[in-house]
Formats: structure tokens, sequence, C-alpha cells
């Protein structure tokens, strides 16, 4: 038995109780999986968390504003601003029987299956260099779930290619990704967010 963790917002729950958690789609853009990690904690996995963004406060306003333009709203001041979804506000323990584990891919695993979607061409065609900057700009994208547009070319480059090189931090080693739909029976615990960051049985 291996215990993994799905987050979601509050408003999935009853359906993923019902059906089980669906597949979704896949950070290499391959086919649909159902993402997970080992890890308890909620941060640095790429998802929304409630933000408010405000213009000409936040860097990263622009880019939210252009993704999601039904979440623009105004602050009491007058000036726009856009409160994200909260992926992060339930967390769902789960117990993955040993059968089902082939069906679990790590990071590497899945890099391995869906690099050609995203240069067109198989893994073998690239350097080994090549091959470590492609694996670590997805990781890279996780720590910035809204966009890199706020940063300068040369500030990505430079965090790739520490990642690539094992000199930044990241949460790769700890994902998990399932190519089956996870049924109802493998959740264990559901708990939720509180004021205080911590999960609880709320």
């Amino acid at each position: 038995m291996y215990k993994m963790y799905h987050y979601t917002c509050r408003e999935n729950i009853l359906s993923i109780q019902k059906e089980g958690i669906r597949l979704g789609q896949s950070p290499l853009l391959g086919a649909s999986v159902v993402s997970m990690t080992v890890n308890s904690c909620p941060k640095r996995l790429g998802l929304h968390s409630g933000t408010v963004l405000i213009e000409g406060i936040d860097p990263e306003f622009m880019a939210a504003q252009k993704n999601y333009p039904s979440l623009v709203a105004k602050t009491v001041d007058g000036k726009r601003m856009v409160k994200t979804f909260d992926q992060t506000e339930a967390r769902i323990a789960l117990i993955i029987p040993k059968e089902f584990m082939k069906h679990i891919l790590t990071y590497d695993d899945l890099f391995k299956r869906d690099a050609k979607s995203l240069i067109g061409q198989s893994l073998s065609s690239l350097t080994k260099k090549q091959q470590k900057l492609l694996w670590a700009a997805p990781v890279h994208s996780a720590d910035y779930p809204f966009s890199t547009s706020h940063l300068t070319n040369q500030q990505i480059d430079r965090e790739i290619i520490e990642i690539a090189e094992g000199k930044r931090s990241h949460r790769a080693d700890d994902w998990r990704f399932s190519v089956l739909q996870v049924p109802p029976e493998y959740i264990s615990k559901i708990e939720y967010c509180g004021s205080d960051g911590t999960y609880g049985l709320r």
C-alpha cells in the first residue's frame, strides 16, 4: 500500500467521493493523467491557491487577467484585481494498493512518455544537456502557476539551468501521475485547509 495526496477545490469533493478522481491535463501536454504527490505539503506544485493579484502591485496580474478574464474584479479603492480559484482547499489522502502501482508514473516516467509531445521528435534526437533542460522547464513552471511573463528571459534561463544542474530545489521527485482514474475506494481521508494553512477534518 502506498500513500499519496491529491489537492483540489472544495466544490469538487462530492463528485470525487462518488466517481473517484478523474483524469486531467498532463503538465507535459501528453495523454491525460491524475496528478498526485507523495508529500503532504501543497506548495510548489503549480497549483492556484486563491491568491489575490492587484494591478500595479503584483507582477503576475497581467498574465492572470489575460488567462482568467472572468475573475477580474475591483478592489474597494477601484484598482483591478484577480482572485484566483483555490486548488489547495481540500487535501485528499489516498492509499494506493500495490496492484494499482503499475498505472502510476513518476515525473521521470511521464517525461519519457510525453517528451515527444513537447518537441515533436524523439528524445534521442537531443543531446543529454538538451534533454535535461527540457526536463527542467516544466519543473520550473511549477513555481510560477500564473505565468513567467513577468520574469526576464535571463532569469528564466538561469533558473532552468540551475534546476537541470541540481543547484535549485524543486518538488518533481514528489510528483506522481496515474494514467487511470483513481477509484473513490482508495480515498482514506479528506481534509480542508484552515485559515492558518494547516489541514484538518473540518
